[in-house]
């Protein structure tokens, strides 16, 4: 099969919370539910001169030729469902403009890894893009961004600067020349809190009491993981033998085992079981900008 380079945008789009959607409204009316959203999410690509790639689960992936008709076309996604009769779902969106290779439907290179991660960075209701997509919008809509952070790119660790898109009617586009905050983390264990910021950027967990946070439970390793704060964003990194447990609000516990995760939003850690079975001892966490 032939493939080809060339230049476009790349739009991630998801539904919020399913495994939350799927408990609060049952597993018939949630699957209708996020069917409808994403064959919304299908009609405005079309309409928008985009193509979808592929749904996967909870998710669509679509491209278009450039990076107006990407924000124009994500812009409308939201408002779509934000209007819909289902308001318990949300959907978050991340794109990024640049070189791909088209290889039949599927589309590989580090355009698509990007925009991947701005979808996953992006809260309910957010749309995430690049410095370098910004720039190359049209003034008008150049004029609806506004800066959020940097932030190290996953594979190259090089920095990229995150932009929003203020997609919602009545949106302070002046805050697009404010200095973006300076986001913490606060965790607390027991009787214990704790905070990364840019005076701690990093501290360790694990069952030696040496750890920031000593970690009682035979489960956990002596060091089982640490956590560091990279520019605007918190990761995760676990070493342990049995894994962590994360879950992040509104989403479905994930196991993290000699691998790294982005912390989002608010949620708990529990060390080496999953905190369903035990409930016993767990980390919460929580961002605040």
């Amino acid at each position: 099969m032939s493939s080809a380079t060339r230049s476009m945008a790349v739009l991630f789009a998801e539904v919020c919370g399913s495994a939350l959607l799927y408990e609060q409204m049952g597993d018939t009316a949630a699957l209708r539910g996020i069917a409808q959203c994403l064959n919304q999410l299908k009609k405005v690509t079309s309409e928008s001169c985009g193509r979808v790639v592929r749904t996967i689960g909870d998710e669509l992936v679509a491209a278009f030729p450039d990076a107006d008709t990407a924000l124009q076309a994500a812009t409308d996604m939201q408002q779509r469902v934000n209007a819909g009769a289902q308001s318990n779902i949300t959907i978050r969106i991340g794109f990024h403009c640049g070189p791909v290779i088209q290889d039949g439907n599927e589309l590989i290179g580090d355009a698509v890894n990007i925009a991947a991660r701005m979808a996953g960075i992006g809260r309910p209701g957010q749309i995430m893009t690049t410095a370098e997509t910004v720039a190359s919008l049209s003034p008008l809509l150049r004029a609806s961004t506004r800066r959020m952070a940097l932030f190290a790119g996953k594979s190259s660790g090089a920095e990229v600067e995150l932009f929003e898109v203020l997609w919602r009617e009545g949106e302070d586009l002046a805050q697009a020349a404010a200095p973006p905050q300076e986001p913490c983390l606060q965790l607390k264990h027991r009787d214990k809190t704790l905070l990364l910021n840019t005076q701690r950027p990093s501290l360790s967990l694990g069952r030696e009491a040496s750890n920031d946070v000593f970690v009682h439970d035979p489960r956990a390793s002596r060091k089982h993981a640490k956590i560091e704060r990279r520019r605007e964003i918190f990761i995760y990194v676990d070493s342990s033998s049995n894994g962590s447990f994360i879950t992040i609000e509104g989403e479905a516990e994930v196991l993290v085992k000699r691998a790294e995760m982005q912390l989002r939003g608010r949620g708990r850690i529990s060390f080496g079981h999953s905190y369903r079975t035990d409930p016993s001892e767990f980390v919460e966490f929580a961002i605040e900008d």
